[in-house]
């Protein structure tokens, strides 16, 4: 039975449900056990490519689940500023393409970062951010296929407080870190 924020959209793959509510493309499985397959993640990056947003398959069945993991398809162009969230860890795992992950303190200073990478050899392809810890994550590539997992169940409300006071998705304070951060990763 679906709810009233779910809808069977056509992913390119059976068994997922369109979450409508969700602030990006997002599916929800069907049933279990949820399985994640080349054809999927092709379908993922298609209908990113297609809309020029990020998408995401949850492999829980509800925002209320106790363990959030999501394959994620995470467009270049669309980077979120630094937040922490008090309570979770979280984890990427890249899968494809390179996602760039920082840290920074409560100044705001980049204290760490990492460029993850699959087949990568003696380089990283996945890194864990403790709690409290504030961090960005965004595609070095034109898009990066990664799995991010979390604790839930996710609150919209409190689940993460963002490094600068204002939300900054799109401002020039956020460009120009990103830029930076670029720029100190790859010289």
């Amino acid at each position: 039975m679906l709810s009233n924020n779910m809808k069977v959209v056509k992913l390119g793959v059976d068994g997922w449900l369109q979450d409508l509510s969700a602030k990006s493309l997002s599916w929800y499985p069907e049933g279990s056990p949820v399985e994640i397959s080349n054809e999927l993640i092709n379908c993922l990056e298609k209908r990113s490519n297609e809309t020029q947003l990020n998408t995401r398959v949850c492999l829980h069945n509800s925002p209320d689940a106790a363990i959030h993991e999501m394959i994620i398809c995470q467009r270049n162009s669309q980077a979120h500023p630094p937040k922490r969230h008090p309570a979770r860890d979280k984890t990427f795992l890249v899968l494809r393409g390179e996602l760039l992950v920082a840290i920074f303190n409560d100044a705001g200073e980049v204290v760490r970062t990492w460029v993850l990478k699959p087949k990568s050899g003696n380089e990283m392809l996945c890194v864990r951010i403790p709690a409290g810890v504030f961090h960005c994550d965004f595609a070095l590539t034109e898009t990066a296929v990664h799995l991010e997992t979390t604790q839930g169940p996710f609150s919209p409300t409190n689940d993460r407080e963002y490094l600068w006071v204002e939300h900054i998705d799109s401002s020039n304070n956020w460009e120009e870190a990103k830029v930076k951060i670029i720029r100190n990763q790859i010289s």
